[in-house]
């Protein structure tokens, strides 16, 4: 088991002075930590699991086989209305994007994919669900090299070119119908 605080040294350790911070906390008013560039028609901040908040995609096959038809994917079409995007800033050292995502074995959870600007074929994909018997927040830090992070204090990691320093705008959206539901939390 790993405190809060723990992880909180170990990310602080990674990236010392963060420009921008964006969190949910258990208070819905957390929602203004985040600042958002547009919100899909799916994408609502709400509290799923006592005092929980966080940005949740949910979306079910029937809607996605509407605009989509039966492949199980989201498609072009559906794809922006399904994305969240928020505004962040990056420095020139060495930038880093770090998102705290909700890790469950519920049936529903899915995984998104995450990119930056308009660079969708750069695009990360981050799994909401796993075999594990419980929910956990999970870690994933986005980097230009690689990091010397114990993995066991932070989830994974992911080295990408697309992060460069300066304004950008991060998207996420839905990448796969894992049943008849699907749901994906973002907490950070």
């Amino acid at each position: 088991y790993v405190s809060s605080s723990q992880l909180d040294n170990t990310i602080r350790s990674a990236c010392p002075t963060p420009l921008v911070t964006m969190m949910a906390k258990d208070v819905p008013t957390s929602i203004s930590t985040f600042d958002v560039s547009a919100v899909g028609d799916y994408w609502r901040f709400y509290s799923d699991s006592k005092n929980k908040f966080g940005w949740i995609l949910e979306t079910n096959k029937t809607s996605m086989d509407s605009e989509c038809g039966a492949n199980g994917h989201w498609c072009e079409n559906a794809r922006s209305r399904h994305t969240l995007a928020l505004k962040i800033v990056m420095s020139s050292e060495t930038p880093i994007v770090q998102l705290r995502f909700l890790r469950s074995y519920s049936p529903e959870m899915g995984a998104v994919k995450v990119w930056l600007d308009d660079k969708y074929n750069e695009a990360v994909e981050l799994n909401g669900k796993w075999d594990s018997p419980y929910s956990v927040m999970n870690l994933v830090t986005l980097s230009t090299k690689k990091l010397e992070i114990n993995s066991l204090m932070v989830g994974e990691s992911h080295v990408t070119a697309m992060l460069t320093p300066g304004e950008h705008v991060l998207r996420i959206t839905g990448a796969n119908m894992p049943s008849d539901k699907f749901k994906w939390k973002l907490l950070g």
